[in-house]
């Protein structure tokens, strides 16, 4: 009791709270122990006071960003906010007029009996499905299922439209099955050169049977040469440019082919720099065929080079057998042995000569054989022949 007596609000006395307005400030997530013992107050600062909490319960329902649906144990919609109407495309008195059942696709029968079986052993249900809007239109959405301990409604649904998490989703698929599919190899690396991804071509490319194998390996380890990958990592982490040219990768078995590469840098969403992300094209063929290019532009320009030469040494060693062939049969008349002899040996030089230049026309394969087996560098450019017996 107060010293004063006179003044009610130093008395203070036990009152019983309303029922309802227990379940008012439950839902506003208020602890209130009952019985309670307040200050002695008129029964119209109670009222003002309920009626105050119920607009700030007005207004939380119209801030929350997810759409709010109240339901009462047969899927009545007791209460909605504003954020309902305007996903369902309803207006807020149509809305509650609109059973449950018939908001979410393909659910009209047994979404309530769904529910309630789930909460009965579980806290919260989370369901993932096509919500219908007034004009039949459809939309994604994750619906978030609690029980209330409210008069008239039973169960709170929060609904959130997923619609752009989904096109994320199906985006981000879409790129995954791509990469995953694609005929190149696709890796990538964090900001130490260590390998986080390996599509399944770039697996098969280093001889792995799974991907994962090659997790968790540098990517300087993929080459001959690591001196050439530590220059492609420095352009990309240190100075943060594209990097693009032609590398010897070592595959598990030890083989070596050639690889094109481009990297880049790859960044997160705040366009900070987490590492690079490569990509291989197999060159080997493209390398044997420029090979096989360049060696028949060689065969060719010695071919033609041996034409040529056949073309102006036949000319003149033509004259030569012949002035040799009249030189023979004069000195025959004159029975000079010794000349004879001689000319004979020149005769058959020419011929030797005649013979070796038909052999060069017929040459269609540039091949070589060494010289001198006895040499000690036998594959010198001096050591080096024509197999002209190949061609006979």
């Amino acid at each position: 009791m107060a010293e004063n007596g006179h003044d009610e609000f130093y008395k203070t006395t036990r009152i019983k709270i309303p029922q309802s307005l227990l379940r008012e400030l439950d839902k506003a997530h208020t602890r209130v122990m009952h019985p309670l013992i307040v200050a002695h107050a008129p029964l119209r600062i109670v009222q003002k006071s309920a009626v105050t909490l119920k607009a700030h319960y007005s207004h939380l329902l119209k801030s929350l960003y997810d759409a709010v649906i109240l339901t009462d144990e047969t899927g009545n919609i007791v209460e909605a906010n504003d954020r309902a109407a305007e996903f369902f495309r309803y207006t807020l008195p149509e809305l509650k007029q609109t059973p449950l059942g018939k908001l979410v696709f393909g659910a009209a029968h047994n979404l309530m009996s769904t529910i309630k079986e789930a909460l009965r052993t579980n806290r919260y249900l989370l369901l993932q499905a096509q919500c219908v809007r007034q004009d039949a239109t459809m939309f994604p959405a994750e619906i978030s299922i609690i029980i209330l301990e409210l008069e008239k409604a039973r169960y709170c649904l929060f609904v959130r439209d997923i619609t752009v998490r989904r096109q994320s989703e199906e985006i981000l698929r879409t790129g995954y099955n791509a990469i995953s599919n694609a005929n190149n190899g696709i890796a990538v690396a964090n900001l130490k050169g260590d390998l986080v991804y390996v599509n399944p071509a770039a697996a098969r490319l280093w001889g792995f049977a799974n991907a994962s194998e090659m997790l968790d390996r540098s990517v300087r380890d993929l080459w001959a040469t690591p001196s050439d990958a530590d220059t492609a990592v420095r352009v990309i982490i240190e100075e943060q440019r594209e990097w693009q040219g032609e590398l010897l990768g070592v595959a598990q078995d030890g083989r070596t082919f050639y690889v094109q590469v481009a990297a880049a840098c790859n960044r997160d969403a705040d366009e900070h720099l987490i590492g690079m992300v490569l990509s291989f094209t197999d060159i080997t063929d493209r390398k044997c065929a420029e090979e096989a290019q360049r060696n028949a532009a060689h065969q060719q320009a010695m071919m033609t080079s041996l034409a040529t030469a056949c073309h102006h040494i036949g000319q003149p060693a033509t004259v030569l057998l012949g002035g040799l062939t009249i030189l023979r049969e004069l000195l025959k008349k004159q029975d000079n042995h010794e000349a004879l002899k001689i000319l004979d040996l020149g005769l058959a030089a020419a011929q030797q000569l005649g013979e070796i230049l038909h052999k060069l026309n017929r040459v269609s394969i540039y091949k070589t054989v060494n010289y001198l087996e006895g040499r000690t560098n036998t594959d010198a450019p001096n050591n080096k022949l024509l197999d002209l017996d190949e061609h006979t």
